[in-house]
């Protein structure tokens, strides 16, 4: 299986680089702490107690770091709004497509974790072209309601500079049929204000985390289960980053 570079925001193909400023040291020794932990997955009977004992950490820890990030970035929002991404780039791209980030910071640090085989993204969303915009729909954790919430938002904004290092863009094997109803379930999902799941519960419906979103909304286009596979650590069952596009039926597009 071909192992993909991340490429940064302007296209160039980067290495992946922990040396940020904002990532102090003990946000570095935890990553490799996990990292460690994951990989040794079946040789530790205890390590769905330490998954669920990181899950409520980030819970918990997502709001308080969510609101430093946006008293960080406040005197910077106009980065936002500026094209990061090249129009002949933008032109590749097709309704259906999924697209994934790696973003900034210890949060985007510890889902990129959850990754057993392929650390680069730490977050994924679904494109949808409309009014010959490009949008895309994806869920986040945050402190209210509407932060939770399932959100359409500007490609240029999801990928933005300031709080992410690199992004991909993948295209499964979809029959026109099959991408068509996936942008349909995609709005669908969008008007039910689905929100965010901080149980990352794969049973639940009404609450879903980003890479489930994906996941369920694939599958009901497909009516396929085995169409993506997941992740088991410890007989806990969850969708990985890397379970996006580390399989038969994805293509990179970017």
């Amino acid at each position: 299986m071909e192992i993909f570079k991340r490429r940064d925001l302007i296209g160039k193909r980067i290495p992946i680089n922990y040396r940020d400023a904002s990532i102090k040291s003990e946000s570095c020794a935890a990553i490799t702490l996990v990292g460690s932990l994951f990989h040794r997955k079946y040789a530790l009977p205890a390590m769905k107690s330490f998954l669920i004992i990181l899950i409520t950490a980030v819970v918990f820890l997502l709001p308080l770091l969510y609101k430093k990030s946006l008293s960080r970035n406040a005197a910077v929002t106009s980065s936002k709004e500026r094209n990061v991404i090249p129009e002949l780039t933008k032109c590749k791209f097709q309704n259906g497509d999924i697209i994934l980030r790696s973003g900034k910071g210890f949060i985007s640090d510890v889902f990129r974790q959850f990754s057993l085989h392929d650390k680069k993204y730490s977050h994924a969303g679904i494109i949808s072209i409309e009014q010959n915009k490009i949008f895309v729909y994806h869920i986040t954790g945050g402190k209210s309601n509407h932060e939770n919430e399932l959100k359409k938002e500007l490609i240029d904004s999801f990928c933005n500079e300031k709080e992410n290092t690199s992004f991909g863009v993948y295209r499964y094997d979809f029959t026109a049929v099959e991408k068509e109803r996936m942008v349909t379930n995609m709005q669908t999902f969008s008007k039910k204000k689905i929100v965010f799941d901080s149980h990352f519960d794969l049973a639940t419906d009404t609450a879903m985390y980003c890479t489930e979103l994906v996941y369920k909304v694939v599958e009901a286009a497909t009516g396929n289960r085995q169409f993506l596979r997941c992740t088991i650590v410890d007989g806990t069952k969850f969708i990985a980053p890397d379970n996006l596009y580390l399989n038969q039926h994805a293509k990179m597009i970017y």
